[in-house]
């Protein structure tokens, strides 16, 4: 098997009545622009889904990436294609209200379901603000704005 383009490791609980750690790797193979990411699920060392996620890409990763240029709804593979790692990165499952986007979005009746959200952090500079991005299950949900920017050197 080849090496994957890139790995993410989660940790989370399962079931929550039980409280122990379960551990779930996303593998994800970028093909190029032609081919469709492919990504490989393992659970506690095991595959257990294999799915696609777009059209791949090519070029190098973290070539160069404005803040403009993360938006709602890319995954977290191309979020870190384009931007490389972040300033800094927390993880966890959330429990969030169940709703159904495509009939507005609403809380449905009290039902909850469980996340696991990320939020990397990226510093463009002092000509920008810092941008928090927030992903849910490997898919960003919420883009904001922080303080001011800030030189590296």
């Amino acid at each position: 098997m080849w090496p994957p383009s890139y790995r993410d490791l989660e940790t989370y609980l399962l079931p929550r009545n039980h409280g122990y750690a379960a551990d779930e790797e996303i593998w994800t193979y970028n093909f190029g622009p032609d081919r469709l990411l492919e990504q490989l699920r393992f659970r506690n060392g095991r595959l257990v889904d294999i799915s696609s996620d777009g059209y791949g890409f090519s070029g190098s990763p973290h070539k160069y990436c404005r803040p403009d240029d993360i938006s709602v709804g890319m995954g977290e593979y191309q979020l870190w294609f384009m931007c490389g790692k972040p300033i800094s990165k927390s993880a966890g499952e959330v429990t969030v209200p169940l709703g159904f986007p495509e009939m507005g979005g609403g809380a449905f009746d009290g039902y909850m379901r469980i996340v696991y959200r990320q939020e990397w952090a990226y510093n463009f500079g002092p000509e920008y603000f810092l941008r928090d991005v927030i992903l849910e299950n490997g898919r960003v949900v919420d883009i904001r704005e922080d303080m001011r920017g800030f030189d590296v050197n």
